[in-house]
């Protein structure tokens, strides 16, 4: 941010980043959204100006260890084209971390990897207006209200593309198969020391049969094939604890 100390900037600069001073939002948003969006939209629009085809969108916090990780994403936008009717020029690459299986339209903004087209409008959205500060999250349905900061995200890009969806699992999941590429963490090193993933991600044995589960590879492949993962009672999973199984939320 512009109240950030000159020193930590040059030293940055020094080995070959290039610094955006901010000015920070006077309303920072559910969990710093709004921060979030003031300086990603910067970096973004940097990346577009010095001519990159493609922008990775990461955390300071994390790392990626795997070797030519970029060549493997990019691999994975070509391999998977996207039908030219969404108006997007490729998939956008969305990390499994906190890409949730079963609340709608909460693809991970984590890592976000795609053209600079695309990640211009994603990250191009208004600053949100929602500035009461979040519930603590007691039942699953509180996960699928607006000002969430990943389904506030995603549906401003909706609107940036015209794409038509509903606050509903299929329409999501659609979505998904529609605009989407899942990338597993392991499959490029992601390391996030932050996150305690067994229990911030429900990282267990039985994670995927959980109201928090994550959304792999696995699960978005299937979904390319039409096989989603099942018909579940929304409103029976809205009112369960956050903590426990989808499968007490099946139709």
């Amino acid at each position: 941010w512009d109240n950030q100390p000159d020193e930590l900037a040059r030293e940055l600069e020094s080995i070959g980043a290039h610094i955006i001073l901010n000015r920070d939002p006077a309303n920072p948003g559910h969990n710093n959204i709004n921060r979030q969006i003031v300086s990603t939209r910067a970096g973004v629009e940097l990346a577009c100006e010095m001519g990159f085809d493609y922008i990775l969108k990461t955390r300071a916090d994390a790392r990626v260890y795997a070797p030519r990780f970029v060549e493997f994403l990019s691999g994975l936008l070509e391999h998977f084209p996207i039908d030219p009717r969404h108006g997007m020029s490729r998939r956008i690459a969305v990390l499994d971390v906190a890409t949730r299986l079963f609340v709608p339209h909460h693809p991970s903004d984590i890592l976000m990897f795609g053209h600079r087209t695309d990640m211009r409008r994603y990250w191009n959205p208004p600053l949100s207006t929602h500035d009461s500060p979040l519930p603590k999250w007691k039942h699953f349905g509180q996960l699928w209200q607006p000002a969430i900061p990943e389904v506030y995200l995603c549906q401003q890009f909706y609107r940036q593309i015209g794409y038509r969806q509903q606050s509903t699992l299929g329409s999501w999941w659609q979505a998904l198969a529609d605009l989407f590429v899942v990338v597993d963490r392991h499959a490029i090193g992601h390391f996030w020391p932050k996150a305690n993933f067994a229990v911030d991600f429900c990282d267990g044995q039985d994670a995927h049969l959980r109201l928090l589960a994550l959304c792999s590879f696995r699960d978005w492949l299937n979904m390319q094939q039409g096989i989603f993962p099942g018909i579940f009672n929304e409103q029976q999973m809205q009112a369960a604890p956050i903590d426990c199984r989808a499968s007490q939320a099946a139709a």
